[in-house]
């Protein structure tokens, strides 16, 4: 955030993102709360060469909401690539998106965990467990039917970040489409909490009995 050039990165999945960034078509990427993702969020953004549309949601602490959005508002005008879209009950976000998409543009949203009064969509998992996921993301991947990707940051070293990218998910096709994809991103999303769950912010109930 100084602008130290301090940060290194590696990237998983490279032809992923050279077509993310070398194309013009939409796409909804999903992201997950691990790793340093604020700061991936603003600096890795340029690499895209891209906008790279990101949602946040306010901070529960006025004060840290506070801060929070001066830090973004700083690293919007820092970094030409990347911008910030707030989810609040009076911004009608989600038409907002599906135009971005249907113009398309590089929407990224989180979509591991439930804050607040975010809408839940509950998807089966194993020994009548169930993994709670944001709906919004899904009725716009829905919505829109653009390709979804997986992309994740996990911390690999000191200043060293490993950036993953996925290729996009599949689904058959068929009725209930959000579900469909809920089901799909749950399916991308366990193995790899699997493997990097200690990285994992979330202090929300992800997982509740059936």
């Amino acid at each position: 955030r100084l602008g130290q050039d301090v940060i290194s990165w590696e990237i998983e999945g490279r032809e992923i993102f050279d077509e993310l960034r070398g194309g013009s078509e939409a796409a909804l990427i999903m992201t997950t709360h691990t790793g340093n993702y604020d700061l991936a969020a603003a600096l890795f953004s340029e690499h895209f060469g891209r906008t790279l549309h990101t949602v946040r949601i306010p901070e529960k602490s006025a004060h840290l909401e506070t801060m929070r959005r001066e830090d973004l508002a700083s690293d919007t005008r820092q970094y030409r690539y990347f911008k910030v879209h707030y989810n609040e009950s009076q911004s009608m976000l989600g038409v907002k998106l599906a135009q971005l998409l249907g113009e398309g543009e590089l929407v990224a949203i989180q979509c591991d965990r439930i804050v607040g009064e975010v809408s839940a969509l509950k998807v089966p998992i194993q020994n009548h467990w169930v993994a709670q996921i944001p709906k919004g993301p899904m009725t716009l991947a829905a919505m829109t039917k653009c390709p979804c990707i997986p992309l994740y940051v996990v911390r690999s070293g000191y200043r060293n970040y490993t950036v993953i990218f996925e290729p996009p998910l599949n689904l058959p096709e068929g009725r209930n489409r959000e579900k469909q994809y809920g089901r799909a991103w749950t399916d991308r999303l366990l193995p790899f909490l699997k493997k990097y769950g200690l990285q994992w912010f979330a202090f929300e109930e992800a997982f509740v009995k059936k």
